[in-house]
Formats: structure tokens, sequence, C-alpha cells
């Protein structure tokens, strides 16, 4: 059985500043732009960092797309992971996470 991850503050404040940011549905951009800096610190090259068009096929029309991390790593064995995708809907104000106004 596979240990349990720890949640360290860092991870916690980090959810907490996602969850200040106000926006609804489809308004998500400045959540995007969190995620993007922050994955930027950590040492993702900005051109591994795109935005998919998924935000002009709903009927909210968003502001933008999910967010596509396309980074060339490789495990120890040299095998490829594939992209990683992240939805940049997930802390919006239907989310079960988001906080009351």
């Amino acid at each position: 059985m596979p240990a349990k991850a720890k949640t360290s503050q860092a991870d916690l404040d980090l959810l907490m500043q996602l969850m200040r940011i106000p926006g609804k549905s489809g308004e998500e951009t400045e959540v995007a732009e969190l995620i993007t800096e922050r994955l930027v610190k950590a040492g993702a090259d900005p051109r591994w960092i795109v935005q998919d068009c998924a935000h002009r096929s709903t009927p909210i029309k968003g502001r933008c797309g999910n967010l596509i991390l396309k980074s060339p790593a490789r495990d120890s064995h040299g095998v490829y992971w594939s992209p990683t995708w992240i939805p940049c809907r997930f802390v919006s104000e239907r989310s079960p996470f988001a906080r009351e106004t």
C-alpha cells in the first residue's frame, strides 16, 4: 500500500489563495494566471503551458480554456510522461470548495 501524502502548510496556503479568487464558471482567468505563475516559478518553461479552446464550446462561453502543461520530463527509466491537464474550472463559485459570499 502506498504511503499517504502529507499536506504541507504551503499546500494549504496555495489552496486558500486559490479559493480567495472570485470567479464563476467561465470566469477563471485569474485562477489560470496564478497557476501559470506558480508553474513558471517552479521551473516550467512558459512555452510548455498552453490553453485549449474548451471555453468556446460551452453554453456559457467562458473567458479561458483549460491549462495544459506539456512538459518534456522523463521518469527515472527514461519514459516520457503524458501532458498534464489542469481544468481551470476546478475552483469556481459552483465548486463545493468555493467560499460563500
